[in-house]
């Protein structure tokens, strides 16, 4: 396993942040981590990344068990993009930010120049090597971010948030961008309100709530009523209009993408004709009997 948390809690003062908390991701897993805000993923986060330790139970990092002797370990492999860039971007070039990760991890300035070039090729920013990172669109910024936790070539990486304040070709290209990460071999976890990008995008879902594991498995969870309304969100949009069709013979299922929306809309137009067709050949043939 990727990663494992095994009754996990975590106390802040005298509030209990996380419950009992466990749950296993898998090797190249895309998990999307939900739950309304204060439901602890933060909290969760700051775990799997060594800044915080659990006050009871266990975080594993591909088997090992971390601790306060152990933190450098799980942040060689598992890197973290936080939600607002700006608290991670710093430095007075988009090259020298990206650099600054492999610099800290003792490589030479060869290695460094070359995980720098990768990195930002992968996320369609190395023309912008030169530029300052704070005079970057908002998506630009959290594109640097993403290079940056590249380039130190983890095995997992988290996201918080990633499609907060983007606009719709900004959300198509984070989108592709973590699917070519993903290809690479990467463990991705997204933690995210989201449940339209959720539910397209990932293969697994864990889902929050005051600091307790309400509900892990399949996208489908996200399309279950009961789980949905414990959870303080909402059905898929693109699911919403699907109801109406319940019970209509090629419309059971709900899309969970467009193209699974246009297939479904598409199966249910072709039967509607030939039924249409056979409706018609019916009065035809009895016309003809009169």
């Amino acid at each position: 396993m990727a990663v494992e948390l095994k009754d996990v809690c975590y106390r802040y003062g005298d509030a209990e942040v996380l419950h009992g908390v466990s749950f296993s991701i898998g090797r190249g897993a895309k998990v999307a981590l939900m739950g309304p805000n204060g439901a602890g993923k933060s909290t969760l986060i700051s775990l799997l990344n060594g800044l915080e330790e659990p006050s009871s139970g266990t975080v594993s990092i591909f088997g090992e068990v971390l601790t306060a002797k152990n933190r450098e370990m799980a942040r060689l492999k598992l890197g973290v993009v936080y939600q607002d860039p700006d608290d991670q971007i710093f430095s007075t070039t988009v090259e020298e930010d990206v650099a600054f990760g492999p610099r800290g991890q003792g490589l030479s300035e060869a290695e460094v120049e070359e995980r720098v070039r990768v990195a930002l090729g992968s996320v369609g920013m190395r023309e912008l090597r030169k530029r300052s990172p704070f005079e970057l669109s908002y998506g630009q910024k959290r594109r640097v971010a993403i290079a940056g936790v590249l380039a130190m070539r983890p095995d997992i990486i988290v996201l918080d948030e990633p499609m907060a304040f983007l606009d719709p070709k900004g959300r198509d290209d984070l989108q592709s961008l973590l699917e070519a990460m993903h290809l690479m071999g990467i463990t991705l976890v997204v933690a995210t309100h989201d449940v339209d990008f959720a539910a397209e995008w990932a293969d697994e879902v864990l889902i929050l709530k005051e600091g307790r594991l309400l509900a892990s498995g399949g996208t489908d969870l996200l399309f279950d009523d009961a789980v949905i309304a414990s959870a303080d969100l909402h059905l898929p949009r693109l699911a919403r209009p699907f109801r109406l069709l319940e019970g209509v013979d090629g419309a059971a299922a709900r899309p969970k993408t467009v193209r699974q929306a246009a297939q479904m809309m598409w199966r249910l137009m072709v039967r509607r004709s030939e039924a249409d067709a056979a409706n018609s050949d019916v009065q035809k043939k009895e016309a003809g009997a009169k």
